[in-house]
């Protein structure tokens, strides 16, 4: 079974063995490499692959944080054009563990805070609307399910049982 702790510590001890040599190993520091894509990276590379920590930015998103072989995993921020912003846990690409989500709409301030697994709120979170609306409870694959307590524009708060989105009476 996936445990979601696990999924989420930071990547193992990459170092070589005492005794064992680097050698052939292209190990570095802040190196640059422009993709086909138009997306570039800077940061630590080894053997070609992204790994450590560095910065991918493309036309339409960045990410800054932690890699391991080639894919976000650890800590790290990823923004997007349209002004999102996630920061929080990576586990083999994807969000996953703690982590905090922000939108910018036309009407205010979306944020979402909690857990994710495989880029889905999973677990407990809590989600604030920028009217005021907040649902503080459990999340199952991208859905509010669970217990939650639910508080409206007004301020008042509902506890309740929670099943695909929807309050159960």
């Amino acid at each position: 079974m996936w445990n979601l702790e696990s999924a989420c510590a930071p990547a193992e001890n990459t170092e070589e063995p005492a005794g064992e040599s680097n050698a052939g190993k292209a190990n570095a520091l802040d190196l640059e490499e422009e993709y086909e894509d138009g997306s570039s990276f800077k940061g630590q590379l080894v053997d070609g692959m992204r790994q450590g920590t560095g910065v991918w930015t493309s036309p339409t998103e960045q990410y800054s944080g932690q890699w391991h072989q080639d894919q976000r995993h650890g800590e790290g921020s990823q923004t997007w054009q349209d002004g999102r912003i996630y920061e929080g846990q990576f586990y083999e690409g994807r969000f996953s563990g703690q982590g905090k989500m922000e939108w910018h709409t036309s009407h205010g301030l979306m944020v979402y805070e909690g857990q994710y697994i495989n880029d889905q709120k999973h677990g407990h979170g809590k989600y604030i609307w920028p009217d005021g609306r907040v649902y503080d409870g459990q999340w199952v694959q991208g859905k509010r399910s669970g217990e939650a307590t639910y508080t409206n524009q007004s301020g008042v708060q509902r506890k309740g049982l929670w099943k695909d989105d929807q309050m159960e009476s």
